[in-house]
């Protein structure tokens, strides 16, 4: 987003510069794990066929996904590098993100980079976050958070990303703050 006409979400350099981190970093290392242990998984896959034909797609095109999510999948996890040594790697880079974040908070800021209101800066991790935080109010943007629904392993994860600070911030964010 160009900081152009946006000034209030931009008050100081700091924010166009975490914008453009977790643009960078956060929101492709999110998606490779999350798609990685979907894409790895029957449970998984199914869940996310589903939730795909269900509420991103049109009637006849669901009927082609069921047909085309292998090639689909298969794409994607290449596209995404999301081979089990892209996913280790996406969840050590994740890891020292979420560092970053708790680290700028520890003085009690309260938004990621200093300012008297949200910014992009806070917007942007919020929402690049979502896949491995899954704030409570929005699971049903792509599937519940549930181990019925997803493989053991992604949802101890979510678990674990929900249960940090910035996890923590991250929620409240999504609640309208």
């Amino acid at each position: 987003m160009s900081e152009q006409g946006h000034e209030w979400l931009y008050p100081n350099e700091q924010v166009a510069e975490l914008e453009q981190y977790f643009d960078e970093e956060l929101g492709p290392n999110s998606r490779r794990i999350v798609y990685h242990y979907l894409f790895k998984d029957k449970v998984g896959s199914k869940t996310i066929k589903e939730t795909w034909a269900k509420k991103y797609t049109y009637e006849w095109e669901s009927s082609w996904l069921k047909v085309l999510f292998p090639s689909i999948s298969l794409l994607m996890g290449l596209g995404l590098n999301c081979s089990a040594k892209g996913c280790q790697q996406g969840l050590v880079t994740v890891r020292a993100i979420f560092d970053r974040v708790e680290a700028l908070l520890s003085d009690g800021r309260r938004y990621l980079a200093n300012t008297e209101r949200i910014s992009a800066a806070d917007i942007t991790f919020a929402a690049l976050g979502y896949p491995l935080v899954m704030p409570p109010q929005f699971t049903d943007i792509a599937f519940p958070y549930s181990p019925e629904l997803m493989p053991q392993e992604l949802y101890d994860l979510i678990a674990e990303f929900r249960a940090r600070p910035a996890g923590q911030v991250s929620t409240h964010r999504t609640e309208g703050e």
